[in-house]
Parts: structure tokens; C-alpha cells; sequence
């Protein structure tokens, strides 16, 4: 009713006749009427457009406004309005000032400015707003050049008449509508249709309890979600018959639901693998039931879901580490000094030997002794080059062409032998293995030549 429907003493205690919705209600006389400044306006307008010979976008929105009320009172006016909203929306798309008036929109108008002055139209019945009852049944009769066939709307069968010519007069039909009635008129019956109504019902809750009352939960549940967004929204539960277009601006429309609400008491948006799952027993339950395999995955929907998965993923999640991440790191270096160097070789044998199989690591405890978390660590001792023939060499000679890291916390280590884990020689002056472990086992002897006490570890770094 408007924002203000409250506000202009529209509705009095039980009033009878009253104004609201720009509409007068006539709940005695049983009428509802177009206010009559409503007509006023109306004709006005259609006089003044009238005598112009080019109609702006101004006018067109002005005339077209006008009219769509009169239509919702009168609908077999409906099509006479679609040539003038033709004309509306080619000046939009063409981003044209208007249209001139040419003799089809002038006929056009004329005949509008007759309608609304015979003022009969004004008024409509309110029972014209009742509910069509619904038919028992409906006989779908076609007539073909030797056959007449008659279908079941609710029975979903069909009888197919043949005969030797093709049938002119209105007995071969009335025979074939006498052997539908003699065939169909048991089932048609009161008892019969009460009884196959009743199974009809048992069968749709059997395909129900396949996805609700099933030992799937989660699934169930999901899918009742589902339910819900389809019965709101006045769409198709099945969908497996629409075309894929349809079927993608569905699932669209459930994603941006789940985006912003959720189904839960908080009103608070899934993330985008709450909504994937979801969409997992939409197509579980079409398999299950319908034996129907969907496809939405079109041009739309791939962009709703990207958009879907950045604007919901999780801000603190961990990312992975990429080369171009870790050359802009080695641009960003503020020193290039010998602790420096150190930090980047071992950064780079991470990114190559740690970060790649992180899943392989056992659990990261604390050290009882100490308190302190106790992270992965690589023994200088385990770090060996090899050559182009297997020969371990030092770090000082050039020739290396491989690095072997061997592992003692590796979740495959079963033994504690240790699980050796070899990378060989790239082509990149930064991002080498091979280089990296030179750099840190070159740094490490230097240091211990300078009498340096360090610990154990490739990295260690001694503070005095």
C-alpha cells in the first residue's frame, strides 16, 4: 500500500467505501472503480500528445504511465498498449530523443481517447477476481485426416481412433468421445478418482521420503532449503526438464539467497562451499528421484560463482606461496648482506622442499623442556649435492646439479631412517634449489671458519 498508506486516512474503521492503491472500493455495490480524475488525467494527456508532431521520451513515459492503469482494470486492452511500448524501448536502446507521430501511433491514441470516454470501462465486478474453480477433468480432442485422438489430462492417457476416411460431421466424434467415456468413466468416477488421487499422493511421498526421510541428513536438509527457495520464489522444484539457461538463472538466484541470507536465525550469509553443498543435493535428489542429471554450469552461473567464492572466502586464510610472490620478496630485500642471503636461501629451500608437501609433516608439538613451539628443521648434515654423475661434491665447486634433502620428521618415515627428497637445477638465477643450498652451506662454513659456535642446522645463526 505505499509507504505512506497509513498516513491519509485511507482506512477508516470498517469502512465500506474507501480509496486506497489509487483505486476506488465499493465493497456494497461490490464494484471497483478508476477515481474519475484518473479519466481526467488520462484524456488530457492523450489530447495533448495528440497534437504534437513528435513525441519525446518525456511524453512517451508520461502517456505509456497513464495507461498501464487503466489496463490493470481493463486486460483485453493489454495488447494495445505494446505497439506504444515498442516504441518506448527502441528510443531507450537507440538512446534517441523520441519518435515523431506517425499514423499507426496516432490510430493508436485515438483509440484509447474513445475507450476512456465511454465510462462503462471505468468499473469492474469485483467477483471477477474470484478463483476459476478447477476442472475435473480436461479431454484434449485432436483431429487428424483419418484419426481422432482424445487425451487424459489427468488420467495422462490417450486414445487414438483410426478410421478409413477422414471424419467431417460430428458423429465419428461423438463415437470417440463415447469410447473415452466407456473406457475412462470407472476411473473417472467419484471412488475412482478419490482412490488414484490417494496412490498418487502415497507415490509422491515415497519419492519424497527418498531425499527427506533417508539416513542422508545433511542431504535432506539441504535440499529442504531448496524447497523453500522454490516455493518463495513460485519456481519449479524439478528442474531437470528447463533449459540450461533457466536452470542457471535459477541456481543464480539461490546462490545470491544463500549470499546474503543463509538459512539460518541469524540471516547471515554461507560461504561458498555451504552453498555448494547445497547444490549437491539439489542433484543428488533429481538422481535419486527423477533419474535426471543436472546442467547449470553456463557462462552465468560461472560468473555468479567466482564472484560467489571472492567476495565470501575467508580473509585469514593461509594462501599459497607462488614464484611471483616470492620474486617480488627478493626485489623488496632491504639488505644484501651476509644474514640476509642466508634468510633468502632458506626461504627458497622451503618454498621448493617444505611448502610443496607440507601435508607429509608430522603435528608440530611443544618442547617440554623449553615451552617453545618446535617447528621443522633441516640438519646441515642432510644437505648434499651430487653432480651429473650422482658424485657428491662440495658447495664451493660449481658442478653440482642436484640437492638431496634427507627428511627425519616425515610422516612416510616410519623407521626413523629419514626420507631423502631431491630437486635438481633450474634455469632461474633466484628460485634455484641448487643454488640456495650453496648459498646457505657456503655462509655456514665461512661463519664456522670465522670460529662462529652454530647449532646443528643449516640456518643456524649464532649471536656471537
Amino acid at each position: 500500500f505505499g509507504s505512506d498508506g497509513w498516513h491519509e486516512g485511507k482506512f477508516t474503521t470498517w469502512s465500506r467505501v474507501f480509496h486506497a492503491v489509487g483505486i476506488d472500493w465499493n465493497i456494497p455495490d461490490e464494484y471497483i472503480t478508476v477515481p474519475q480524475r484518473k479519466i481526467d488525467k488520462l484524456r488530457s494527456v492523450l489530447a495533448e500528445t495528440l497534437g504534437k508532431a513528435f513525441l519525446s521520451r518525456k511524453r512517451l513515459d508520461s502517456v505509456i504511465g497513464v495507461l498501464r492503469h487503466v489496463i490493470s482494470f481493463i486486460p483485453i486492452t493489454k495488447p494495445f498498449i505494446q505497439r506504444l511500448t515498442a516504441v518506448q524501448n527502441r528510443c531507450r536502446s537507440l538512446a534517441s530523443a523520441g519518435a515523431p507521430m506517425t499514423e499507426f501511433l496516432r490510430k493508436d491514441l485515438q483509440w484509447w481517447q474513445t475507450l476512456v470516454f465511454q465510462t462503462e470501462f471505468a468499473g469492474m465486478p469485483i467477483n471477477l477476481f474470484d478463483h476459476t474453480k478447477a476442472f475435473d477433468e480436461i479431454w484434449l480432442v485432436t483431429v487428424a485426416r483419418n484419426t481422432i485422438c482424445i487425451t487424459s489430462v489427468k488420467l495422462q492417457e490417450r486414445l487414438l481412433l483410426k478410421q478409413r476416411s477422414q471424419a467431417r460431421d460430428g458423429n465419428d466424434l461423438a463415437y470417440a468421445v463415447s469410447c473415452v467415456t466407456d473406457m475412462w468413466g470407472p476411473s473417472l468416477s467419484t471412488e475412482g478418482c478419490v482412490r488414484r488421487q490417494r496412490v498418487e499422493e502415497k507415490r509422491d511421498q515415497l519419492k519424497q521420503a527418498s531425499v527427506s526421510a533417508g539416513t542422508l541428513g545433511s542431504y535432506s536438509r539441504n535440499f529442504k532449503f531448496w524447497e523453500t527457495f522454490c516455493n518463495d520464489f513460485g519456481f519449479p522444484v524439478w528442474i531437470d526438464e528447463l533449459p540450461r539457461a533457466r536452470q542457471a538463472r535459477m541456481v543464480g538466484l539461490f546462490a545470491a539467497l544463500c549470499a546474503s541470507e543463509g538459512h539460518n536465525k541469524a540471516m547471515k550469509g554461507n560461504k561458498y562451499h555451504t552453498f555448494d553443498g547445497k547444490m549437491a543435493a539439489v542433484a543428488f535428489a533429481h538422481n535419486a528421484v527423477r533419474n535426471a542429471k543436472l546442467d547449470y554450469h553456463d557462462p552465468e552461473f560461472e560468473l555468479i560463482a567466482q564472484g560467489y567464492k571472492r567476495s565470501h572466502g575467508d580473509v585469514d586464510r593461509k594462501q599459497p606461496v607462488t614464484t611471483p610472490m616470492l620474486l617480488k620478496m627478493y626485489e623488496l630485500r632491504a639488505r644484501h648482506d651476509t644474514e640476509s642471503d642466508l634468510m633468502w636461501g632458506s626461504i627458497v629451500l622451503a618454498f621448493f622442499f617444505l611448502d610443496r608437501s607440507s601435508e607429509l609433516w608430522g603435528p608440530v608439538v611443544s618442547d617440554k623442556s623449553t615451552g617453545v613451539v618446535r617447528t621443522h628443521c633441516v640438519k646441515a648434515a642432510n644437505v648434499i649435492l651430487r653432480d651429473n654423475f650422482g658424485t657428491q661434491v662440495g658447495p664451493e665447486e660449481p658442478g653440482a646439479m642436484s640437492v638431496e634433502v634427507i627428511f627425519e620428521s616425515h610422516k612416510g618415515d616410519r623407521v626413523a631412517q629419514g626420507t631423502t627428497v631431491r630437486h635438481y637445477k633450474s634455469n632461474h638465477a633466484h628460485l634455484c634449489p641448487v643454488a640456495a643450498a650453496r648459498l646457505c652451506l657456503n655462509i655456514r662454513a665461512q661463519w664456522l671458519a670465522t670460529g662462529r659456535k652454530l647449532g646443528p642446522y643449516l640456518t643456524s645463526v649464532s649471536t656471537t
